[in-house]
C-alpha cells in the first residue's frame, strides 16, 4: 500500500471504527487481547522463522526476547484490565465541600505505532497491547528493513485481530512520510534519534503528543568483584546483554564498559574466557547477524577508524557475505572516536579504563543521558551515588535487560534517549487520558464566593484555603536524601555512654550482632553485666556438610607450659604423618568455639601468656575509677584522655548529664596543668579489675584479625591471624597525633590456636569509628598499616583499593578439592602439604608470639602488578600456551631478575655503605636509563635481598619508603607522602615540609626513631618545578649532619643533573648508575627465564622477537608484550584447530609467524602508519618533539620551544623555514589525529603539546624517511 489515497482511506476507516464507540467497550478490548494471545501461542514457529530469515536469530533467542515477553504482557493486561478501566476517587479541598471527584481513563483515539527492525514483533505488539487495553484504534507501520517479519506480522494481524480497528500498513520511507502527514491522536515511535526528530516535526503540525523510544549509549560500570563466582556470573550477564541480544543491535544493549585500570587486565581475560565458553568457536550459531550491508559498512567503518583498530584485544573478524561480525572487545579506544561518540548498535564492545570507579559518574554525565545504566558492583556506596548522581531511563545493578521484561516497571528514556514510558499499566496510561470528573449538589453553597467583595469575604477565603486534604497537625512525611551537612560524621572521635542493667541476660555471639567485620558493633552498651560464655558443645559451619564432633576449651590445669611446649615440638611430625595417611586440613567459614562464634574477618583479643590467667581476668564490665563498682543502672562516662570510666555522681563536682563534645576528667586536667592528683585506691582487699581494652593498650594482650579458620588433622582448631600493634610498639613510638584507641594493622601473619582467643574486639576505619560513639569499650581505630620490616606506614584505604585483601595469604594454587576417599564428612577445601607452606614462609614475627602460635608468612616488600585471575580457573588444566600468556604478563613478578647482576651489586654496595657507616651520613644515588631496562625492578629486588640480612642481624635495621612521581598530584605533595610513610600521619605539604626539615636537621626532634631511612623516588624528573625547590629540599636533606637519609632517584633522562641548577646538581653528587638498553642476547635470556619449564615457544621465535626489539629500543617490556601477544595468537589458532591440544603430534607452538604477526600489530599500528604517511613538515615537527623530550627530560613542551627547534633543524639542513602559522596548523592537525595531545590553537606560543605515543614508536616511524629527509635520523 503506497498511494496517498489508500493510506487516507485506511486511516478514515479506523477513525470511523473508533468514533462508533466499539473500541471503548471492555468486551472488545478483552476479546482482542485474547486473540493476540492466541496469535502468539499458535504461530510461535512462524514468528521465530521470520526472525531467523531477517536477523539470523536462534529460535531460543527469538522466544526469550520477543514471543515470551509478549505472552507475559498480554496475560498481565488481561488480569489488570478491569481495575485499570475503573474510575479512581480523588480528594477535594475543604473549599469545595460538599463535592466528590474521580478520575476516569478514556482512550486517546487513533494512534500510530512506528516500530524498528531489531525486534520487529516485540516493538510492534508491546505498545499495541497497551493501545488495545486503553480502547484505541491503531495503525501500525513496521520497519521495511525486516521484510519477512513485517509480512508475517501483517498476515497474522489480518487473520486474528479486528482489521477495522487495527491495521498494518507496510512500506518504505515514502509510506512513513505519508502516514506522518495524517492527523493522529498519539504517535509512538521506536528508532534512531535522527528519525525521531522528523517524527516530532511532523507531529508539531497537529500538536500531536508523541512517545519516543530512541536508545543511546548504555554504559556498564564494572567494579572490582572479589568473588570468582560473582565475576563469572557478571561476565555472562554482560555478554548476554551485548552479543546475545540481537548481536548488540538493541537500544538497551550494553554499549561500552567502564572499569578501573587495576581491574582492566583481569576483566579482558574474563571476557575472553566467557566469550569462548558462551558462544563457542563458531559464534554464528548463537549470535544474530547484522540487518543489512549499510549497517555492516557503518560498523566496519567504526572499527577500522585510525586508533580504534589498534585497540582490539579480541575478535574483529568480519564476514560481509553473511553480514556477520565476530564478538569484538576493544581496550581503551579514543574517547573522541566514532565508536565512542555514537550509538554502536552492533557486536563491538569498547572498554574504557578509569583511575577510580567513582569517576564513572562524571564520565556518564558528560555523555547524553542513556536509556539504561548497568552497574556490576557490591559497593553499596557506589550504588547510591550512581542512583542519585546520574540520569537515565533505568538503572540495573548486577544484571542487564531485566527491566524490559518487568511489567511493573516503566520502560522509557530521558533526554536524548527518548520520553514517554510504557509496559504493563504504564502502556495503558500512555494511550489513555485521565479525565477529571467533579460532582456537587445544590444543597449547600458558600455565600462569600460571589461579589460584591469586601474585607470580611477575603478573610473567609483565606481561612477556607488554609484547610487542605489532611489535618495540619499530621502532614505527609517527606523523605529526602541527606544533605552534605547532615551526612557529615560527628567530630567527636570517642565517647562511650554506658547504660546497663543488673540482671544478667544471655549474650548472643558478637559476630551475629554485625553485618560485616568493618561495621559498628553495639555490644558492650547493651550487654554489660553478663555472664561469660558457658556452653558445652561446639558447632561448626563449614562450606560443606557439618561434622558432628564437639569441642570445648581445655581446662586451665590442662594448659600447662610443658604440655604446650611438647605439643608444639611434636606438631609438625604429627601433621606430616597424618598427611602421609591421606588426612587433610579442613577449612571453615565460621567456627563456634566454646560458645563464641568466630568468622574470617573478625577482630579478636589474643593471650600473650601461656598460663591462661588472662582468660579469667578479663571482665565484661568496666568498674568506675572512683567507687570501683560496675555501672549498674547508673550512667558511666568515659574520659577521652585516659579512657577511664566514671559514674556521673562520683565526679567532683558531679555531672547531671553527659556533656556534649570531648570530655576530660579532673585527674587528666590536673596532670596537664602540672598538678599531681592521684586516682583513688581500691578498698583494702579488693584488686582493681582491668578490662581487655586496658590490657591491650598496656601490651598485656594482642589484637588480631582472623583471616581463615581450619581444623588440623590432630583435631585442634586453628586460625590464620594478622597482628595489630599499638603505637608504642612501632619504631617511632606514640606520637602526639595518635588517639588513645588507635591501633596499627601490620603485614605480619601467624597461625594461632583457637585456645588463645579470648573474645571479640572491633577495629574500625575512621569513618566507622566516628559513628561508634556508644558502641562499647572494645572499639578501636585503625587507619594505617605498619610494615614491620621497613618501619613505614601506608594508609589502609589505599592498600585495599590497589590490591586484593588476600594478598600475603594463600593463592588459588594452595587450595584444592578434597577427594571423597580421603574424607567422607569433611569434603571441604584443603591446603597443600606443609613443605609448600614452608617454602613461602619467612622469618618469625618481630614481637613476642601469642600463646599457642606458629610462625606464619608475611607480606613481601613489593605489591606491584595486577593480580591476574588464571584463565579457565578450576575448569581444566592449563595448556603451555595459557601458562606462557600468564607468565609473560607485565604484571607478573618474575622469580629472578637476569642480566642486571652488576647493577644490582652496585646498588647493594651503595645502600650497605650508607647504612653501615658509623656516622650513617646521608647519600644520594641517581639511576638513569631508557624505559623498560629494569631500573625500578632492580632496586626493589635489592631491597628484598637486604631484608633477609636485616633479619639475620648482618646490617642495621632501617626504614624504606617508596614513592612514584606519577602518583603525585603535584610535586609538592611528595612532602606529605614522605611524612605519612614515616609517621603514619597525614598533613598538608607545608606542615609536612616543616616536620621533615626538623626531622632531618635536628637529631633531638627525631624522637624514638633513630633508624636510617632509604627513600626511593621513581620518575624523579617529574619533581622538577619552575624554581626547583622540591628537588633542592629532598637532595639537601641527606647532606645535613645526622639526617640518616639515603635518597635513590630514578629517571629516564641521563643528563638530568646537568639540566638542574648548580646548587641541586652539586647535592646530587657524582654517584650515578646507568642502565643501558638490553641487547638481543639479554632480551632472549629474560624471556627464557620467564618461560622456564614451559614448552610453548620455538627457540627461533624468541630470538626473532629479541632481535627485533633490540634493534628499535631494547625495551624488555616491549619484548615481553610481543611474545605474550604471539602466544595469544597461537592459543587462538590452537583452539580453532580441529586437532586435540593433548595430542603430541598436534601440539601447536609459538612460531616465527606468530611473532611476526604480533610485531606487525605493534610496529605497524595505525598511528605509525599515520606518521609515516604524514607531510615533511609534520615529520620535522615530530622529530623536534622527540628531540625536546630527550633534551629536557620533560614529556610536555610549548609551541614556542618547538617552533625554535624546527627553525633550527631547517636552517641547519637547507630546508625552508616555515612560518608560525604553518607550524601551528601542523600541530593542531597532529592533535586531531591524536598523534599529539595539545591544547587549543588559540593559545598560540603558550600552547602545550605532548606525544600521545611512546617516543620509540615515533622514532621507529621516522627512521623510514631517508628518501625525503635523510638528515632527520641524526636528531632521533
Amino acid at each position: 500500500m503506497d498511494s496517498d489515497r489508500e493510506i487516507g482511506e485506511s486511516v478514515r476507516e479506523v477513525r470511523q471504527t473508533f468514533s462508533s464507540g466499539k473500541t471503548r467497550e471492555e468486551s472488545w478490548r478483552r476479546a482482542q487481547l485474547k486473540k493476540l494471545l492466541s496469535l502468539l501461542l499458535e504461530r510461535e514457529d512462524d514468528i521465530c522463522k521470520a526472525l531467523g530469515q531477517d536477523l539470523g536469530k536462534h529460535h531460543v533467542e527469538s522466544y526469550r526476547d520477543e514471543v515470551g515477553p509478549l505472552i507475559k504482557s498480554v496475560n498481565y493486561a488481561l488480569q489488570g484490565l478491569k481495575k485499570w478501566m475503573s474510575g479512581r476517587k480523588a480528594d477535594l479541598p475543604l473549599a469545595a465541600f460538599p463535592a466528590s471527584a474521580e478520575l476516569v481513563s478514556e482512550p486517546l483515539g487513533v494512534v500510530l505505532i512506528i516500530s524498528s527492525w531489531n525486534f520487529p514483533f516485540g516493538l510492534c505488539l508491546e505498545p499495541l497491547i497497551g493501545a488495545i487495553a486503553a480502547g484505541n484504534a491503531v495503525v501500525i507501520k513496521p520497519s521495511e528493513l525486516s521484510p519477512a517479519s513485517s509480512s508475517v506480522l501483517a498476515d497474522l494481524v489480518h487473520a486474528y485481530l479486528d482489521t477495522t480497528a487495527i491495521k498494518i500498513i507496510q512500506g518504505g520511507v515514502a509510506v512513513g512520510e505519508q502516514l506522518l502527514q495524517q492527523k493522529w491522536d498519539k504517535i509512538f515511535f521506536t528508532g534512531s534519534a535522527k528519525v525521531g526528530r522528523i517524527v516530532m516535526t511532523a507531529a508539531a503540525n497537529y500538536l500531536t503528543p508523541v512517545a519516543l523510544e530512541l536508545g543511546g549509549k548504555c554504559p556498564a560500570v564494572v567494579d572490582v568483584l572479589s568473588s570468582s563466582w560473582d565475576q563469572k556470573i557478571a561476565m555472562k550477564r554482560i555478554l548476554s546483554a551485548k552479543f546475545g541480544t540481537c548481536a548488540g543491535q538493541a537500544c538497551i544493549a550494553i554499549d561500552y564498559i567502564l572499569v578501573e585500570k587495576k581491574f582492566s587486565t583481569t576483566l579482558v581475560e574474563l571476557l575472553k574466557t566467557a566469550i569462548l565458553s558462551m558462544f563457542g568457536e563458531n559464534p554464528k550459531a548463537n549470535i544474530a547477524r547484522i540487518i543489512n550491508k549499510s549497517h555492516f559498512s557503518r560498523l566496519r567503518n567504526l572499527l577500522i577508524e585510525p586508533m580504534v583498530r589498534n585497540s582490539i584485544v579480541h575478535g574483529g573478524w568480519m564476514d560481509e557475505d553473511n553480514l556477520f561480525i565476530e564478538p569484538t572487545v576493544l581496550f581503551d579506544p579514543p574517547v573522541n572516536s566514532g565508536i565512542m561518540s555514537e550509538e554502536i548498535f552492533g557486536p563491538l564492545l569498547p572498554i574504557i579504563t578509569l583511575e577510580r570507579i567513582e569517576d564513572s559518574i562524571e564520565f556518564i554525565n558528560a555523555m547524553p543521558r542513556p536509556l539504561a545504566i548497568y552497574a556490576f558492583t557490591n559497593n553499596e556506596g557506589l550504588k547510591k551515588k550512581l542512583s542519585s548522581r546520574t540520569s537515565s531511563g533505568s538503572i540495573v545493578f548486577n544484571d542487564a535487560i531485566i527491566q524490559y521484561v518487568a511489567d511493573s516497571l516503566p520502560f522509557g528514556g530521558v533526554g536524548e534517549s527518548g520520553f514517554g514510558r510504557y509496559h504493563g499499566k504504564f502502556s495503558f496510561e500512555m494511550f489513555s487520558h485521565d479525565k477529571a470528573i467533579a460532582r456537587r449538589s445544590f444543597l449547600v453553597d458558600f455565600w462569600f464566593r460571589y461579589p460584591p467583595w469586601n474585607h470580611h469575604k477575603l478573610q473567609l477565603f483565606k481561612s477556607a484555603y488554609v484547610f487542605d486534604y489532611q489535618p495540619i497537625s499530621s502532614p505527609d512525611r517527606v523523605i529526602e536524601p541527606l544533605t552534605p551537612q547532615t551526612s557529615t560524621p560527628t567530630t567527636n572521635l570517642r565517647r562511650s555512654l554506658r547504660l546497663t542493667s543488673d540482671s544478667p541476660q544471655p549474650t548472643p555471639a558478637p559476630s551475629r550482632l554485625k553485618n560485616s567485620p568493618h561495621s559498628a558493633r553495639k555490644t558492650l552498651k547493651t550487654y554489660q553485666n553478663v555472664a561469660p560464655y558457658s556452653p558445652t558443645t561446639i558447632s561448626i559451619t563449614p562450606a560443606s556438610p557439618q561434622p558432628t564432633e564437639s569441642r570445648k576449651k581445655r581446662k586451665p590445669q590442662d594448659n600447662q607450659a610443658s604440655g604446650i611446649e611438647k605439643r608444639r615440638v611434636l606438631r609438625s611430625d604429627k601433621c606430616r604423618n597424618a598427611n602421609n595417611k591421606g588426612k587433610k586440613r579442613v577449612y571453615y567459614k565460621k567456627v563456634v568455639y566454646d560458645g563464641g562464634e568466630f568468622a574470617a574477618g573478625d577482630d579478636v583479643y589474643v593471650k600473650r601468656r601461656e598460663d591462661g590467667s588472662s582468660d579469667d581476668e578479663d571482665p565484661e564490665v568496666e568498674e568506675c575509677r572512683v567507687c570501683f563498682k560496675p555501672a549498674g543502672k547508673r550512667i558511666m562516662i568515659e574520659c577521652d584522655d585516659c579512657l577511664n570510666g566514671f559514674h556521673l555522681t562520683c565526679l567532683k563536682p558531679p555531672l547531671k548529664e553527659v556533656p556534649e563534645g570531648d570530655w576530660v576528667c579532673n585527674y587528666c586536667e590536673a596532670r596537664k596543668s602540672g598538678k599531681i592528683l592521684k586516682f583513688p585506691e581500691p578498698p583494702k582487699g579488693k584488686k582493681r579489675a582491668r578490662t581487655a581494652r586496658e590490657k591491650l593498650l598496656s601490651s598485656d594482650l594482642w589484637a588480631v584479625r582472623i583471616e581463615s579458620l581450619w581444623k588440623e588433622v590432630d583435631g585442634s582448631y586453628w586460625c590464620r591471624a594478622r597482628w595489630y600493634i599499638i603505637p608504642e610498639e612501632t619504631a617511632v613510638g606514640r606520637q602526639p597525633h595518635n588517639l588513645r584507641r588507635e591501633l596499627y594493622r601490620t603485614n605480619d601473619f601467624a597461625d594461632i590456636e583457637m585456645e588463645s582467643i579470648i573474645r571479640h574486639c572491633y577495629v574500625m576505619s575512621p569513618k566507622e569509628f566516628s559513628k561508634a560513639v556508644n558502641d562499647g569499650d572494645d572499639v578501636f581505630l585503625c587507619e594505617y598499616e605498619y610494615d614491620i620490616q621497613w618501619h613505614s606506614f601506608k594508609r589502609i584505604a589505599g592498600i585495599d583499593k590497589d590490591e586484593d585483601d588476600d594478598e600475603g595469604a594463600d593463592t588459588d594454587d594452595d587450595w584444592n578439592s578434597c577427594d571423597e576417599s580421603d574424607s567422607a564428612s569433611e569434603q571441604d577445601i584443603e591446603y597443600d602439604d606443609e613443605s609448600k607452606i614452608n617454602l613461602l614462609s619467612l622469618t618469625s614475627p618481630a614481637h613476642p608470639v601469642a600463646a599457642n602460635s606458629r610462625k606464619g608468612r608475611i607480606f613481601g616488600l613489593q605489591r606491584i602488578g595486577a593480580r591476574k585471575i588464571p584463565e579457565h580457573v578450576r575448569c581444566h588444566k592449563q595448556t603451555d600456551l595459557e601458562k606462557a600468556k600468564a607468565t609473560l604478563l607485565l604484571a607478573t613478578l618474575p622469580k629472578s631478575l637476569p642480566c642486571r647482576d652488576k647493577e644490582m651489586d652496585e646498588i647493594t654496595t651503595f645502600i650497605k655503605g650508607a647504612i653501615c657507616d658509623e656516622q650513617c651520613l646521608g647519600r644520594c644515588l641517581y639511576i638513569h636509563g631508557v624505559p623498560g631496562t629494569g631500573k625500578t625492578m632492580s632496586v626493589l629486588a635489592v631491597m628484598r635481598n637486604l631484608k633477609s640480612e636485616v633479619d639475620a642481624g648482618n646490617i642495621k635495621p632501617y626504614c624504606f619508603v617508596e614513592i612514584n612521581g606519577l602518583k603525585l598530584a603535584s610535586p609538592e605533595n611528595i612532602y606529605s607522602v614522605i611524612y605519612e610513610g614515616l609517621s603514619g600521619h597525614r598533613v598538608g605539604w607545608k606542615k609536612a615540609l616543616h616536620f621533615l626539615n626538623e626531622r632531618f636537621s635536628d637529631e633531638n626532634k627525631r624522637g624514638k626513631d633513630t633508624r636510617p631511612c632509604v627513600l626511593l623516588i621513581d620518575e624523579l624528573d617529574l619533581l622538577v618545578t619552575r624554581n626547583q625547590s622540591v628537588l633542592y629540599n629532598i637532595l639537601d636533606w641527606p647532606n645535613k649532619p645526622n639526617s640518616k637519609l639515603i635518597v635513590i632517584g630514578i629517571a629516564n633522562t641521563m643528563d638530568l643533573p646537568e639540566k638542574l641548577l648548580p646548587r641541586i646538581s652539586s647535592r646530587m653528587g657524582i654517584q650515578r648508575l646507568c642502565f643501558g638498553p638490553y641487547n638481543y642476547q639479554q632480551l632472549q635470556e629474560i624471556i627464557l627465564s620467564r618461560l622456564k619449564g614451559i614448552d610453548a615457544f620455538e627457540k627461533l621465535a624468541i630470538e626473532f622477537a629479541s632481535r627485533k626489539v633490540a634493534a628499535v629500543s631494547g625495551d624488555a617490556r616491549r619484548a615481553l608484550e610481543i611474545c605474550r601477544r604471539a602466544a595469544e595468537l597461537a592459543d587462538y589458532r590452537a583452539k580453532r584447530s580441529p586437532l586435540s591440544s593433548t595430542d603430541a603430534a598436534g601440539k601447536i607452538m609459538v612460531g616465527m609467524a606468530d611473532v611476526e604477526s604480533a610485531i606487525k600489530e605493534m610496529f605497524q599500528a595505525p598511528h605509525i602508519q599515520v606518521i609515516r604517511s604524514s607531510s615533511k613538515l609534520s615529520k620535522i615537527f615530530l622529530a623536534a618533539m622527540v628531540h625536546e623530550l630527550y633534551k629536557t627530560g620533560m614529556a610536555e613542551t610549548t609551541f614556542e620551544k618547538l617552533a625554535m627547534t624546527v627553525s633550527c633543524f631547517c636552517s641547519s639542513n637547507g630546508e625552508m623555514i616555515p612560518g608560525y602559522d604553518a607550524l601551528l596548523k601542523v600541530g593542531c592537525k597532529l592533535g586531531e589525529c591524536r598523534i599529539l595531545l595539545c591544547e587549543a590553537g588559540t593559545r598560540h606560543k603558550l600552547q602545550k603539546l605532548q606525544l600521545n605515543y611512546p617516543s620509540d614508536d615515533v622514532t621507529f616511524a621516522l627512521k623510514d624517511s631517508k628518501e625525503d629527509l635523510p638528515w632527520l635520523t641524526k636528531y632521533l
